[in-house]
């Protein structure tokens, strides 16, 4: 296996992206395990749903409360999990306005909703 560069969107310091991802199933099994450690017990995968969120430094908790609630209106909110980073491969720029990375576990389990 081997690693593509990446298609040019790399700032001045040679780290720093652009951001950009990839769309891909949810990888359960992974989720399943780790959220076993969080003491948060999954639905079926059709039940799932997973969201990425950054945050500026100082206001995850009133903006993770805010999501919270916002998603407990319709569906359950599970917990969150931050998503590890390993700084030291980041660039300076990318370093000086890192926001805090969450990811926040959603079910519809029980609920009959569509399009979820």
């Amino acid at each position: 296996m081997q690693n593509l560069d990446h298609r040019g969107a790399v700032s001045a310091d040679g780290k720093t992206g652009d951001g950009a991802g990839i769309l891909t199933h949810i990888p359960y099994k992974f989720f399943e395990k780790e959220l076993s450690k969080l003491n948060i017990k999954i639905p079926q995968p059709e039940d799932f749903a997973v969201g990425v969120f950054f945050f500026p430094e100082g206001k995850e908790e009133e903006l993770k409360k805010e999501v919270e609630n916002v998603v407990n209106k319709k569906f359950r909110f599970l917990g969150w999990r931050k998503v590890p980073v390993v700084e030291e491969e980041l660039g300076v720029i990318a370093k000086s306005n890192m926001p805090s990375i969450w990811q926040g576990f959603i079910s519809k389990e029980g609920i009959d909703v569509e399009n979820f």
